[in-house]
């Protein structure tokens, strides 16, 4: 018998950076449009793969809202525009 294995279930999502440390990073603002491998979770980078080629990534998650995130220096919104 063989196992099950799970589909992978990519969402095109915009991220948006409402706040940062201001220190090397991404200013706030700044909003990336691409498609994510999972959803956030606490103890995890989050990751987006632009239809560019470009992949950005947050630092390690801290908390998760219904809405978006927090990082240590970051807060992040996420508006799913398609499953």
């Amino acid at each position: 018998m063989r196992a099950k294995r799970e589909a992978l279930m990519f969402r095109k999502v915009l991220l948006t950076k409402v706040k940062g440390s201001g220190e090397g990073g991404f200013p706030e603002g700044t909003q990336r449009i691409g498609w994510e491998k999972e959803p956030p979770r606490v103890g995890a980078r989050y990751t987006v793969y632009e239809d560019n080629g470009k992949v950005y990534r947050t630092s390690v998650i801290r908390k998760v809202s219904q809405d978006g995130f927090l990082t240590t220096h970051s807060s992040y919104l996420i508006k799913v525009l398609e499953e």
